[in-house]
């Protein structure tokens, strides 16, 4: 990084040179000293991170207005900035999206060409995560224009989204994507689009066999899905769903194990199967795995731009490709980007991470959503945060750890045989025989 660092002292030395004389930034700051109207610049966006030219006139400006909340005298800026030729302009708003556009263009022109030196070096790997990172940064130090409005007269974009959940309703029985469980579709409507939700549990207590249970009754309600698998191949995830596939619309079942062991199944019957699977299967499932290179937030939008898919899952969240050395400020990063994807894109998330490993042991019931480990942030960008406890080797318990648009805390069970291609919620009383019956199959066998 020694380049970025060279070229930033070149910049800073001429940045009044060159910069300044040419700078929106200047008519901006004369323009508020003039009309002062500090407010406007703020409801456009406006920033710190912003201003290159004139960094310390506008911190000395913005901080003078939030302190006496009011604008400064000209006279009293230029005993500040003597040198500071105040323009005699009067447009604030036209000003502060032309200090916002400068920003993006000079921001993107100083990482293409730094991410141009490491491609002429040889170093492709520096080059996307140089473009990776910082165009994320420079999407987030732009700022968002404001959006206020009074719901209460302007409420014609909430009765269109309302509209449209209405419509899915009436084409596909609920106004998210069904995934798959009784209790937790009728409680939340599924996830909706710009949601994520976290489906969290310790190490071999079912992750990915929820996710890949989500994803098939997804697909089999004719939604597209793309799946991003990050610790299995593109072949084994899709054994796995051939498994529920097959347990749900086939005559035979084909279990994952076999088929990974190449065995106690005809071959000829699960090609007839595969093909006929166009015929029963109306959605779409795109299976992404990291064969050819780390998944990241990058990745994640262009695939979501590609397939066009109506929910993202991500097995599992925190082996995402993340910016810094791994720790829980670089995780809560990543937790905030994926939420700023669902959000962007209108698609619901849905991503898998591990528990704490002492948090919640010893419990009768699923963890809460504080056991999430690595980052506090992935329970608190979270829409809904989902944990599981396998209670016998066929049952698990699940709950809703956080929901934040309704209530919270509401558990079931299933029945969990995954690699029969059976995870069905089940009753209590019969997930208690369930029980029973894998208590007396261990005591047999010891």
């Amino acid at each position: 990084m020694t380049k970025v660092v060279a070229r930033s002292r070149i910049n800073t030395g001429v940045r009044k040179g060159i910069l300044m004389s040419v700078s929106p930034e200047i008519y901006l700051i004369s323009s508020i000293l003039r009309d002062g109207d500090m407010q406007a610049a703020m409801q456009r966006g406006v920033n710190n991170a912003q201003f290159h030219a004139c960094p310390d006139e506008w911190e000395w400006l913005a901080n003078y207005y939030l302190k006496h909340r009011k604008i400064p005298t000209k006279n009293a800026f230029r005993q500040q900035f003597p040198e500071f030729g105040i323009k005699a302009v009067n447009d604030t708003s036209h000003y502060a999206d032309e200090v916002r556009k400068a920003h993006a263009r000079f921001m993107l022109t100083s990482v293409m060409r730094d991410s141009a030196d490491y491609i002429a070096d040889g170093n492709i790997d520096a080059a996307v995560k140089t473009l990776h990172s910082q165009i994320i940064n420079i999407s987030a130090s732009i700022g968002d224009l404001n959006n206020d409005s009074d719901i209460l007269t302007s409420w014609q974009d909430t009765y269109e989204e309302v509209a449209k959940r209405v419509d899915r309703v009436t084409e596909h029985g609920m106004s998210g994507v069904p995934t798959g469980f009784t209790t937790l579709d009728e409680r939340t409507g599924g996830p909706q689009p710009g949601h994520m939700w976290i489906v969290g549990a310790r190490l071999g207590q079912g992750k990915s066999w929820t996710m890949m249970r989500m994803a098939t009754a997804a697909v089999m309600s004719g939604y597209s899905v793309q799946y991003d698998a990050l610790e299995q191949t593109r072949a084994e995830v899709a054994m796995r769903i051939h498994t529920f596939l097959s347990s749900g619309i086939g005559k035979d079942v084909f279990r994952n194990l076999d088929l990974m062991m190449g065995r106690n199944f005809e071959l000829d019957a699960y090609r007839e199967f595969l093909h006929s699977l166009k015929d029963h299967v109306q959605g779409r499932l795109h299976v992404s795995d990291t064969s050819r290179g780390r998944v990241s937030t990058l990745t994640v939008a262009a695939q979501i731009e590609r397939n066009k898919p109506d929910i993202v899952f991500i097995d599992y969240l925190t082996l995402m490709e993340k910016s810094g050395e791994g720790d829980w400020k670089s995780v809560s990063k990543l937790s905030g980007e994926i939420k700023n994807l669902a959000m962007e894109y209108q698609v619901p998330i849905v991503a898998a991470s591990q528990l704490n490993r002492t948090m919640g042991m010893g419990t009768k019931e699923p963890a809460g959503a504080e056991a999430l480990s690595q980052s506090d942030s992935i329970g608190q960008d979270a829409d809904a945060v989902l944990t599981m406890r396998q209670t016998s080797p066929s049952v698990i318990q699940m709950k809703m750890a956080k929901y934040r648009h309704g209530l919270s805390g509401f558990k079931w069970y299933c029945e969990f045989k995954p690699t029969q291609g059976v995870f069905r919620e089940v009753t209590y009383d019969q997930a208690l025989a369930i029980k029973d019956t894998d208590d007396e199959t261990e005591e047999s066998e010891d």
